[in-house]
């Protein structure tokens, strides 16, 4: 998954909790 992708999963809001979730996991590695 590109940034643009895991940025744009972050902020959208119908993608839920749990990928919200997946994107500060993939944060943390950066």
């Amino acid at each position: 998954m590109r940034m643009d992708e895991t940025h744009l999963a972050c902020t959208s809001p119908e993608f839920g909790k749990r990928i919200l979730k997946a994107c500060l996991d993939v944060q943390d590695r950066i």
